[in-house]
């Protein structure tokens, strides 16, 4: 789950409500439908899953699988919630699981952090702060640079070489 925050660049709550079809294996996408200012001003948009952690991924959906047909359980939510219901796992549940995660790697992150993370990454690795932005579900630029990324002043210093 958190290499799906750090390689989609989705916020707690769009991958967190994410269903099971959301998520498309025929071109490895998936929408996220529950983004911030849902029913007003924020668009649900779809994202690429890098081929990076499709093995990881493709894993998790069988053990998934496996899971729930072992215990008798269906449930249309990606990452599920082990209560009764079986639905959508609450922020409390992902912090908790954000803090196992911590426990084990020795190393604390805050979810945003996966944020940043994927935003410089593809700003590092040309894409323009444009097309970041839309795939971050930011509607400006200026939320993308003022609190995600911004453009190394190495990758400035070297676009404007020999311009003049």
């Amino acid at each position: 789950m958190v290499l799906m925050y750090i390689c989609t660049g989705a916020r707690n709550k769009e991958l967190r409500l994410a269903k099971l079809n959301n998520l498309d294996l025929g071109r490895w996408e998936i929408y996220l439908e529950h983004v911030k200012g849902e029913d007003t001003y924020g668009h649900p948009r779809t994202v690429s899953v890098p081929e990076v952690i499709r093995p990881l991924i493709s894993d998790y959906l069988i053990t998934r699988q496996f899971w729930l047909m072992k215990n008798q359980i269906t449930s249309d939510t990606l990452f599920f919630a082990f209560n009764k219901g079986h639905g959508p796992m609450s922020g409390n549940s992902v912090r908790k699981t954000k803090k196992m995660i911590e426990e084990e790697l020795k190393v604390k992150f805050e979810l945003r952090d996966c944020r940043r993370a994927f935003g410089q990454y593809y700003l590092n690795n040309g894409v323009p702060v444009d097309d970041v932005s839309v795939l971050m579900g930011h509607s400006s630029t200026k939320t993308t640079e003022g609190y995600y990324c911004r453009k190394r002043e190495e990758d400035v210093i070297n676009a404007v070489k020999n311009k003049w």
